[in-house]
């Protein structure tokens, strides 16, 4: 079980797009990746590097001593972003009891979000001369004590510490990710008395029902203290705030024979871990040219500096030639002769559904890895490189399913016909089967992460 709880831990740690990607980094740079800026020259030699990317956007590659100008590249990709609700600028609300304004991010399973405790995490940035706690946990009321307002006074204590990382800044602002580390709100549902056909099917309204409950009888600016004492400054150098609501409930084994695992974000941190194996495992191989790419925004169509719908793939090419003083003219030849591999969570059979699906074209639970199929490319779907990834899976021993959605579903998409249009190369969608995808809670088969993350590892041989 060591190798689901460090998966499972990485899933619990990684709330939004933005701890995600710090995660990612750390962790390369402390495998041995030298971390490099994408805004500066590079002088680049054969070795294992990193890059952070704007927003939720990271980035890592390979050079092999063998890589030469040309060849065919490997690319994988990710991406770090969950449906979820998103808390507003000005997001307190209520009067006696204390409210924050919300809209959607994504296209979440609204009801889900529901009655469940809930935590707020994101990213904070504070004016450059602020006074910083070292706290890095501890009481939040005494982080309330020293950080609520100008004259030092405590307006309202906070019961939950959280805890924040500087992960950088402006020559006006530093920013901090932030986290409650525990639940601070909840969605309460409206009592059946008041509403009878809940059991047959009700909208709900995001503008009134989505609104979470951090507390009652507080005064004013709760929630801009609130944030404060998470970053552990004054209320007033807090300049901008953006922030999420997460899922708290940890990822956990259930089932009787323990063989699943419930989670929030499997969608799509499952690719994200499995992506981060893979090109750990790469660097200690260095052979040839392979790249890891952790988008952001897909959940919200990524067309954003972020997301895979942008120039960052061709750009971040384009650099490593120039860092290695390769000719950027070879660059065609290398995606022309390269291959990508789209990581991100595919349709599990639903047991009480079988009529939303193609059942003998679809996934289960145990089957492995899945490699999607889409006449219509909202999969990416290269003939030629599923007929070599089948043969090479088999040897391997990797067991894996073939999903294609039910003709009369239209079903989902994902980054691979996006990055696939802007660098010209076969590319495969492929993701470990889940159920109730885009739920606050998610679930799939332990076993199936294991050969995800052997699909990502064999791709990059």
């Amino acid at each position: 079980m060591s190798s689901d709880r460090e998966w499972m831990s990485f899933i619990n740690r990684a709330v939004t797009p933005y701890h995600c990607a710090e995660f990612l980094r750390r962790e390369l740079v402390s495998a041995g990746f030298a971390e490099v800026s994408l805004g500066a020259p590079w002088e680049l030699r054969p070795g294992a590097y990193t890059a952070k990317g704007p927003g939720g956007a990271h980035f890592a590659w390979v050079i092999g001593e063998d890589a030469k100008p040309g060849d065919g590249v490997a690319i994988e990709l990710a991406h770090t972003d969950a449906p979820c609700l998103h808390i507003k600028p000005a997001g307190e609300a209520g009067s006696y009891y204390a409210l924050a304004d919300t809209d959607v991010y994504g296209g979440p399973i609204l009801n889900t979000w529901l009655d469940r405790p809930l935590g707020v995490a994101g990213r904070v940035f504070v004016r450059k001369k602020a006074r910083v706690s070292t706290r890095v946990s501890g009481s939040a009321k005494t982080a309330a004590a020293k950080t609520a307002g100008d004259s030092g006074a405590v307006k309202n204590a906070f019961a939950v510490a959280g805890s924040a990382m500087q992960v950088g800044g402006t020559a006006h602002t530093s920013e901090y990710l932030v986290s409650s580390d525990g639940p601070v709100m909840t969605i309460p549902n409206l009592a059946i008395h008041f509403n009878r056909d809940v059991n047959k099917g009700v909208e709900l309204k995001k503008a009134i029902d989505l609104r979470p409950i951090a507390g009652f009888s507080m005064e004013k600016n709760w929630l801009a203290e609130y944030v404060a004492s998470l970053a552990g400054v004054r209320a007033a150098d807090v300049v901008e705030s953006e922030l999420y609501l997460y899922v708290t409930q940890p990822a956990e084994i259930v089932g009787v024979r323990g063989d699943m695992v419930s989670s929030p974000r499997l969608d799509n941190q499952t690719s994200c871990y499995a992506l981060l194996a893979a090109i750990k495992k790469a660097a200690k191989r260095g052979r040839g040219l392979s790249i890891a790419m952790w988008f952001d925004n897909e959940e919200v169509g990524s067309q954003t500096r972020q997301g895979a719908d942008s120039a960052l793939a061709p750009m971040l090419l384009a650099k490593i030639y120039d860092g290695l003083g390769w000719p950027a003219a070879r660059i065609n030849e290398a995606v022309f002769a390269g291959r990508c591999l789209s990581l991100d969570v595919a349709h599990a059979l639903h047991p009480n559904h079988p009529e939303k699906y193609d059942e003998p074209n679809s996934a289960r639970f145990g089957d492995g890895v899945t490699l999607k199929v889409s006449a219509n490319q909202r999969y990416t779907y290269s003939a030629e490189l599923i007929a070599e990834m089948r043969e090479r899976l088999a040897a391997a021993k990797i067991p894996y399913a073939v999903h294609t959605n039910q003709s009369d579903v239209v079903g989902g998409s994902t980054m691979g016909p996006l990055l696939s249009s802007q660098l010209p190369m076969a590319t495969l969608d492929a993701g470990v089967p889940i159920l109730a995808m885009h739920s606050a809670c998610e679930l799939m088969a332990a076993s199936d992460m294991k050969a995800l993350t052997g699909l990502a590892e064999l791709f990059f041989e």
